[in-house]
Parts: structure tokens; C-alpha cells; sequence
């Protein structure tokens, strides 16, 4: 998949993006919370400081996230690890 226009890239033309950390969810009905936690420099990584951005969402917007993180998870294994025949 291309990416788009929107995507933020570095002075040399490489995507900027910063290692996953981790995440965590909650619900507050009629929402869902996520947390994505990520390591914000070189440093951070090295020292384990997590950041975070917590998002809010509606069941069809958590239901096309997860399908989409589900695609992308398939498309990075080979077919005989993600079930894809």
C-alpha cells in the first residue's frame, strides 16, 4: 500500500516514526480508550521512559482499526505463519 501525502518524513526522504512501546485499552460506554505508548528519542529507548497518546473512539471506528491492524499483521508474515492459503 502507497502511502499518502499526510505521512511525515525526515530531511533525507525516510518516513519518520518512532518505536512502539506498547499499549493499553479501556472502556467508558459508550467509548473505547487507547493508549499508544512509544519511545519519543534514542535516548528514551535506552532508558525505558515511555511516552504516550490516548485516543478516543466509537465501536465502528475500533472494529476498522483492529481489521486494519489485522491486514498490515497478515501482510508482514509469510502465508504459511498469518493463515493466509
Amino acid at each position: 500500500m502507497p502511502l499518502g501525502d499526510d505521512w511525515t518524513l525526515q530531511e533525507n526522504g525516510n518516513i519518520e516514526a518512532l518505536p512502539f512501546a506498547g499499549y493499553q485499552i479501556a472502556r467508558m460506554p459508550p467509548i473505547g480508550l487507547l493508549r499508544l505508548e512509544y519511545f519519543a528519542t534514542v535516548e528514551s529507548l535506552d532508558a525505558r521512559q515511555v511516552s504516550a497518546v490516548q485516543v478516543h473512539m466509537n465501536a465502528p471506528q475500533a472494529r476498522e482499526l483492529a481489521m486494519a491492524l489485522l491486514k498490515m499483521a497478515d501482510s508482514l508474515e509469510p502465508p504459511e505463519r498469518s493463515g493466509m492459503q
